[in-house]
């Protein structure tokens, strides 16, 4: 079992998309930020350690729109079944996560060449960053956290995880 430092409580209120971002990649940024910070409030409210989402919707498990992991390197799917469940209590974050989500694919989508572009690719994120990678685009893959522990560089950052975070937890224990 791995030890992951304990989530922050559950934030009383949601700011979206309030960070001020450069120009350029305001659309990229904004929608990062948005998944983040639902994802904090989902990974609190449920003691989880990192969230991750298959960015592309037609892709996406209607059954599991956003994966919890727990301690484990590996998504806990019981957990991440309940939360999409039709009386989960915070339905509506989970609502607004895939409502990011594919907002961050609109976003994401067109920097790969037409004919390329991944077809299952996933973003994790500890409640503070967020990350992608290209090379291994889907987090549920099994062995994928295994993967990024062994080639560090191969993960792509949009918004910087904590260096005392559970991101940096769970890749100092699996490497």
């Amino acid at each position: 079992m791995i030890s992951v430092p304990a989530s922050r409580s559950i934030p009383q209120h949601l700011h979206l998309a309030n960070t001020p971002l450069p120009a350029p990649d305001l659309a990229l940024a904004a929608c990062a930020h948005d998944l983040v910070e639902l994802g904090a409030w989902l990974l609190a409210s449920n003691g989880a350690s990192l969230m991750s989402v298959i960015l592309c919707p037609g892709e996406r498990d209607r059954a599991m729109p956003a994966a919890l992991w727990s301690n484990h390197s590996a998504p806990d799917l019981g957990r991440s079944r309940l939360v999409a469940a039709p009386g989960y209590r915070f339905g509506s974050v989970v609502t607004a996560i895939e409502k990011a989500a594919d907002g961050l694919w609109e976003a994401l989508s067109p920097r790969w060449p037409a004919s390329m572009p991944p077809r299952r690719l996933g973003v994790v994120t500890d409640g503070t960053g967020l990350g992608f990678c290209p090379d291994d685009p889907s987090p549920l893959a099994p062995g994928w956290l295994s993967r990024q522990a062994r080639d560090r560089a191969s993960l792509t950052c949009l918004l910087p995880f904590a260096p005392e975070g559970a991101w940096a937890a769970l890749m100092a224990s699996a490497g």
